[in-house]
Formats: structure tokens, C-alpha cells, sequence
């Protein structure tokens, strides 16, 4: 059987716990178990050290400990005590220790079984318009995740320039718990173009955490726009131009006579 190993289990979701036993230099062989006399046995040490039998399978029969677990009996009879739990819940997690009877023999393997949920990711805004010299936050939402462990940053995309690590411009809040037991938090991004030459500029949330393979992003883009002009700035300007249009022509008419 395999030595120790790491399983990442996902929240809500099923996880197989493997434990095979195999022939030397005939891994592939299928074995014919007596399940009468052989039998399997599932403990788990939680992260305070205390220990729980979680499945028992003896007698041709399997006896779940803990609810919607399973030992399947064909598997076994050929060598495969595999355990599987379902609807999987952070008190899953812990070391899970294989016992194998098999003609007087104790066989042992653990595995170490982390309980994971991917963060849900999202934005308060997906395209921002602005003006030169203006300000706009976005917060980036980061949901539903476990453990609490998580890393947030964020980067500019810029046609204009290199993209570049944003930090001063950033504030991230501490990971609230949730009632089903994950995790929340948020990071601000404040933005503040001084040109119209950043617009189409892109700002990166990016996620990292332990369920994740790979980082996840998410973001937005900027639109600079130079405001119009006022209202009261064309009202004001149009009599002045119609004012001086009259002096311009007195003064013609006048050096005319």
C-alpha cells in the first residue's frame, strides 16, 4: 500500500480516499480477499489530535460511523478499500488512517485529507468612466473560500507602459467567517488618471489560494473622458461673443463716416 499522502477535498463536493493493496511486481493484478475473514478499518485524527473511527468494514458487511460514507464491498474483495465520503465539511479534515486485515496480517497507509473551497470572485465595476483628475474605487470581492489563508493584488495593465504591481493605491480588509464556516474578504483599488493617455488602461485583481491550481483574476477597464463644457460657461460665453461683434461694428461704422 502507498505510504502517506495529501488529498484536497472540496467543500460540498465527494473525495475519494484511496487504499490499494496490491502484489509485488504485479501491481495491476486484481486480489480475491475473503471478505469473511479479511476486513478494513477507517480512523481519523482530527487537528486535536483526537481519533474516531470513521468506517468499518468486517464480515462481507460495511458499518458507516460517520454519515454518508462508504466501503464498497466488490472493490474490496479484489483488493480496493477505498474510502468515500460525501458532501464533504470542514470536520472532514484531518489524517485518515487505512487499517487492512488480511490473513493475520495489519496493513497500514494514511492520508491526509484538506478540506478546500475555491473563492467566488468578483467586481463592483467591470468598465469605469472618468475624468482627468478624478477618482473611482472598485472593490474586488473575494467569497466563500477556505481555509483562511488568501493573497490579494493587484496590477496595472497599460498599453502606454509596462504593467506595473499596485500597492499604495490598494486597502485589503482582514477574511471575515461566514455562518457555513468559509471565508470573505474584500481590497479596494482606488484610480485616478491624470491623462486621457490612460485610457483603456486595466486594472487586475488577482487571487491566489491554496484551492486554486493556478492565480485567478478578474478586472476592469478605465474610459477617460475629457468632461464637456458647461452649461453655464456657454451662456456666459456666447453674449460676450455677440457683445463684442457690436462693438467691433460701431467702431467700423464709426471710423466710416
Amino acid at each position: 500500500m502507498d505510504s502517506t499522502s495529501y488529498i484536497g477535498a472540496l467543500l460540498g463536493q465527494n473525495v475519494t480516499i484511496p487504499c490499494v493493496l496490491t502484489v509485488k511486481d504485479q501491481p495491476e493484478k486484481d486480489l480475491d480477499l475473503n471478505l469473511v475473514t479479511d476486513s478494513v478499518r477507517w480512523n481519523m485524527v482530527s487537528s486535536n489530535g483526537s481519533e474516531n473511527i470513521v468506517s468499518l468494514f468486517t464480515n462481507g458487511r460495511h458499518t458507516p460511523y460517520r454519515q454518508n460514507s462508504n466501503v464498497e464491498g466488490t472493490g474490496f474483495k479484489r483488493g480496493n478499500a477505498s474510502l468515500t465520503l460525501y458532501n464533504v465539511q470542514q470536520g472532514d479534515e484531518g489524517k485518515y488512517v487505512c487499517n487492512v486485515f488480511v490473513a493475520g496480517n495489519k496493513l497500514i497507509a494514511t492520508r491526509n485529507v484538506e478540506v478546500l473551497a475555491m473563492p467566488i470572485v468578483t467586481l463592483s465595476y467591470y468598465e469605469v468612466t472618468i475624468a482627468p483628475g478624478n477618482e473611482q474605487s472598485v472593490t474586488c470581492y473575494v467569497h466563500r473560500f477556505y481555509p483562511e489563508s488568501v493573497k490579494i493584488r493587484w496590477e496595472k495593465h497599460s498599453a502606454s507602459s509596462e504593467n506595473s504591481a499596485l500597492n499604495r493605491e490598494t486597502c485589503t480588509s482582514v477574511p471575515t467567517e461566514t455562518s457555513d464556516g468559509t471565508f470573505n474578504v474584500t481590497s479596494l483599488m482606488s484610480v485616478k488618471p491624470s491623462s486621457v493617455h490612460e485610457d483603456g488602461d486595466q486594472y487586475f485583481c488577482i487571487v491566489s489560494h491554496r484551492s486554486l491550481k493556478s492565480e485567478h483574476s478578474e478586472h476592469f477597464i478605465v474610459k477617460v473622458k475629457e468632461p464637456p463644457p458647461s452649461h453655464l460657461t456657454a451662456t456666459i460665453t456666447f453674449p460676450v461673443i455677440i457683445a463684442v461683434i457690436i462693438v467691433i461694428a460701431s467702431l467700423v461704422l464709426y471710423f466710416l463716416r
